[in-house]
C-alpha cells in the first residue's frame, strides 16, 4: 500500500542509508502527488543535510506552493543567495512578495524582501527597477526607517535614473514628512 511505501521511505530516510536513491523515490512520487505534504516534509528532512542544498531549496520551493509559501520561500531565497544563486534568490524573494500581497504580513519583512530585490536588480545592472523596489520597501516602514532608502532612491533619481523631477518629489516628500528640516 502507499501508506507502507511511505513508511519504508521514511525509514530509510532516517537511516540516511541512500540519500539520493530515496530522493529520487519521493521526487517520483511527487510527480504524481505535488500536495503530498509528508513526502514533501520528507523531501525537506533528507536535503537538511550539507551538500543538498539544491535539493532544499527545490524542497522549500514546493511547500512554499502548499503553505502559502511567506516561511519557505524566504528561507530558499535565502539559501539560494547563500550559495550565489541570483536568479534563484530573485524568483524565490519575488513568490515570496506575491504571496504577501493581500494578506496579513510584517510590514518589515516585507519590506526586507523588497530590498533584497533591489540589491539583486542593482547587482544585474538594472537600477531603474532597483530604485522601484528601494521606493515600495520605503512604503512599508516607518518614516525614519524610510527616510534613508528615499534619500537613496533619490540620489538614483538623480543620477545614473536622469530623473530630477521623481527626485524633486522625493526630496519635497522628506521635506514634508520632517518637519525638523524645514
Amino acid at each position: 500500500t502507499r501508506t507502507a511505501g511511505l513508511l519504508a521511505l521514511e525509514r530509510a530516510i532516517d537511516a540516511r542509508s541512500e540519500p539520493d536513491r530515496a530522493e529520487g523515490l519521493l521526487l517520483a512520487l511527487l510527480e504524481s502527488e505535488a500536495t503530498n505534504e509528508r513526502a514533501l516534509r520528507m523531501y525537506e528532512s533528507l536535503a537538511r543535510v550539507p551538500g543538498r542544498e539544491r535539493s532544499l531549496i527545490d524542497a522549500l520551493s514546493r511547500l512554499g506552493a502548499l503553505d502559502g509559501g511567506r516561511p519557505s520561500l524566504r528561507e530558499a531565497a535565502t539559501i539560494a543567495s547563500n550559495i550565489g544563486d541570483r536568479s534563484a534568490a530573485e524568483a524565490l524573494l519575488r513568490r515570496y512578495v506575491d504571496s504577501c500581497q493581500g494578506g496579513a504580513i510584517d510590514d518589515g519583512d516585507l519590506a526586507s524582501a523588497l530590498l533584497s530585490i533591489a540589491d539583486l536588480r542593482f547587482q544585474a545592472g538594472d537600477v531603474r527597477e532597483a530604485a522601484t523596489f528601494k521606493e515600495r520597501a520605503a512604503e512599508r516602514l516607518d518614516p525614519p526607517k524610510a527616510r534613508p532608502i528615499l534619500l537613496a532612491v533619490a540620489a538614483l533619481a538623480a543620477g545614473p535614473l536622469a530623473d530630477n523631477a521623481h527626485a524633486a518629489r522625493i526630496y519635497a516628500k522628506l521635506h514634508g514628512d520632517t518637519p525638523g528640516d524645514r
